[in-house]
């Protein structure tokens, strides 16, 4: 959590990341064993199981974002659906991720330009001086998202005077603004969008309808620490309310 912290400090100094030339990311080469995990899972595999999920997908169309056909395929009928996640889907129907995800040459972001202006924007709605406003900042996190994944300067525009979508206008408070696109801004970083949800509460997304707990806000400590270290796992369960995958880290409760 030290590291998340001093990330979040890092990102408010003013000679922070300020254009996608800045974005900070490891490259992958064309060739194995040196490829982007996701070439290597998807194509080098040969696998026939992973589809868009509806969640990400209807919200995007429900925006008209521009970013859909650079984030996914079309479907068997030509446009784009997502399968309903955590239930079986039928490969051949719905969208997969764009040949730009499967590219073994796809760099993976640490931290770009468009996670910065968000939480510029965040920054400014929780009184911190960063200069500009939340509503500059979060066009131009959005912006930074389109341009990364190959949209133009008119789809932004037409993007950000969409009703749904502008800061002035959009439904909800600053969390639900900020973290609704900050979420659609973080496709193939999943681990990143799972922590901006937890902490931001957007979007509401609910578990699908044979899971075993609500979405977990975390992950149980291993197996292994409970049967060698038992003393400390127990010390450590309490001190947090219970090791379980609905208790909430100390950083997901403001």
């Amino acid at each position: 959590m030290l590291h998340y912290q001093n990330q979040w400090l890092k990102q408010l100094h003013p000679h922070a990341i300020s254009s996608n030339s800045d974005n900070i990311a490891f490259h992958y080469l064309s060739s194995p064993p040196n490829t982007n995990p996701i070439w290597t899972d998807l194509i080098q595999s040969n696998r026939k199981d992973f589809v868009a999920a509806n969640t990400l997908v209807d919200k995007m169309k429900d925006l008209s974002d521009p970013r859909i056909p650079l984030y996914f395929t079309t479907d068997a009928s030509g446009g784009y659906s997502g399968g309903i996640y955590g239930s079986g889907n039928n490969f051949s129907t719905f969208s997969k991720p764009s040949n730009r995800i499967t590219d073994p040459t796809l760099e993976s972001i640490f931290i770009d330009y468009s996670e910065v202006e968000f939480l510029k924007a965040e920054a400014v709605e929780r009184g911190f001086n960063v200069g500009g406003t939340a509503e500059s900042h979060y066009n131009n996190a959005i912006g930074a998202s389109i341009e990364y994944w190959g949209g133009d300067a008119a789809s932004t525009t037409a993007y950000l005077a969409n009703p749904k979508v502008s800061y002035a206008t959009a439904t909800g408070n600053y969390k639900q603004k900020i973290g609704e696109q900050k979420w659609i801004a973080l496709y193939n970083r999943g681990f990143d969008a799972w922590t901006e949800f937890r902490r931001l509460d957007y979007p509401q997304l609910v578990a699908p309808v044979d899971a075993e707990t609500v979405l977990p806000r975390r992950y149980p400590y291993p197996v292994q620490e409970q049967n060698l270290n038992t003393k400390n796992y127990n010390d450590a369960a309490a001190a947090i309310g219970g090791d379980k995958v609905d208790t909430k880290l100390f950083w997901d409760k403001f």
